[in-house]
């Protein structure tokens, strides 16, 4: 598994556990805000972050 697969795994894992609340979740993995937007959006073009927006 390579580091962006970590990566988005822990995002993954910490977005679920904090119920889609991303400063909890930012908070959990120790990064910014700003940090986790745009790995959200380098994932898939920013439409992770919409469906983040979607199900919260």
């Amino acid at each position: 598994m390579s580091l962006q697969q970590l990566s988005s795994t822990a995002i993954d894992q910490a977005l679920q556990a904090a119920r889609g609340n991303l400063s909890q979740a930012t908070r959990q993995l120790g990064i910014s805000r700003q940090t986790l937007y745009r790995k959200l959006a380098s994932r898939t073009h920013g439409s992770a972050l919409n469906a983040i927006a979607l199900d919260a």
